[in-house]
């Protein structure tokens, strides 16, 4: 009974996947338009470091939430690229001091996209922004991710994609004590909803009729 329910999951899942490279091959192609956002969180750990001597460095964990929205073209039914931007709310807490500031950062840059297999895809971008949206501080943001998800199309426009990336975060700002850097790296977690949106036919061709005459 075992073997005949692993065989049965086994199958189960290979005709899932077989199923959804088929509506990804039929939904996906080159000149199509992407279109929505995600929502993530993570817990990673923090370091800041400034340039006066004097002063004592600082380390301690982050719990970060954020969501996004994006807009991408697909320059091949497997490669896509676009534009993003995000708004992150960071809740800091020092090893020492105990709950630190918390922060709102804006920022916003380029992504590629590039499919490997059936709806697995793995996904780079690049920010920029600004911090608290204050402008009386110079704050100099930069944000590197790395992420693979899954597409599961729920209909002919519409996915559901589960996202997994690696995120490092620098942010250089100055103070009394000097420019400080803090940095940040750790995974984080999310779930995106995304339209794929293609100005052409998408039908399933189907054969003429032939003439009877």
């Amino acid at each position: 009974m075992r073997y005949l329910l692993f065989f049965f999951l086994l199958f189960s899942t290979s005709a899932y996947s077989q199923t959804n490279r088929s509506l990804l091959q039929t939904y996906v192609k080159k000149g199509t338009y992407l279109v929505g956002g995600s929502i993530n969180g993570s817990f990673r750990s923090y370091s800041r470091a400034a340039s006066s001597p004097e002063s004592n460095p600082d380390k301690g964990t982050v719990a970060d939430f954020k969501g996004d929205v994006k807009a991408g073209y697909f320059l091949s039914p497997t490669i896509a690229v676009g534009l993003q931007a995000s708004l992150n709310y960071f809740n800091y807490k020092n090893e020492i001091k105990g709950n630190g500031p918390n922060s709102t950062f804006f920022l916003y840059g380029p992504f590629v996209r590039g499919y490997v297999v059936n709806g697995l895809f793995g996904e780079a971008g690049f920010g920029m922004g600004l911090r608290n949206f204050n402008s009386n501080v110079d704050s100099k943001l930069l944000e590197g991710k790395l992420a693979v998800g899954y597409t599961h199309f729920i209909n002919q426009k519409v996915a559901i994609e589960p996202l997994l990336s690696l995120r490092y975060l620098q942010n250089n700002y100055p103070t009394s004590a000097g420019v400080v850097r803090q940095t940040e790296f750790g995974p984080a977690f999310g779930v995106a909803v995304h339209a794929f949106l293609y100005r052409g036919k998408m039908g399933i061709q189907t054969e003429r009729p032939r003439n009877k005459y």
